[in-house]
């Protein structure tokens, strides 16, 4: 059994806001395509990747972004804290688009243990607002330069719907 260890220095990044945290949990599901995760769609046989784009591009949400999974900590942490203690307003958003993904799992398939997006929404210690707090894609994605520039158009789109969320009136 071989095995090898790296390291690396991966950036998160925080964003901060005074919106509460369920109005924040509310614009990010408005960001993001609900509905059957895409990780339950079964590929027909004779699918083309054509026809895959145009099924992934009428799943997105506004943001580009389609939601996959999330796990909510705030509910089992209320076994613990009190329904009000901002502890319990914890969620991850696991969210992506297999478009972007594509351009670099092709390039590396070990992308993919950063690939999708996880997006962590948690409310403040004090109870006055929001953080949400992500790894920079371009930070924990290895790779030559085409890999590093494809990274570097997912930290923007990352961004770009951060900032949709926390400062909904402005348009981008």
């Amino acid at each position: 059994m071989a095995k090898s260890i790296s390291s690396r220095t991966i950036q998160v990044i925080t964003y901060s806001t005074p919106l509460p945290t369920e109005d924040v949990f509310s614009l990010i599901d408005a960001e993001i395509a609900r509905g059957p995760p895409i990780t339950d769609w079964r590929r027909p046989p004779d699918i083309t990747p054509e026809q895959f784009a145009r099924r992934v591009d009428v799943s997105v949400g506004i943001s580009g972004f389609r939601f996959y999974n999330w796990y909510d900590h705030g509910e089992w942490l209320q076994i613990y804290n009190k329904a009000e203690d901002p502890a319990c307003a914890a969620r991850v958003y696991v969210l992506g688009n297999p478009l972007i993904a594509r351009t670099l799992l092709n390039r590396d398939l070990r992308a993919g243990l950063n690939v999708p997006i996880r997006l962590f929404v948690m409310g403040k210690p004090d109870g006055k607002g929001t953080e949400l707090i992500y790894h920079l894609p371009s930070s924990a994605i290895q790779g030559d330069e085409k890999m590093k520039a494809a990274a570097h158009v997912l930290d923007e789109k990352v961004a770009q719907l951060v900032r949709r969320v926390i400062q909904p009136s402005t348009k981008l």
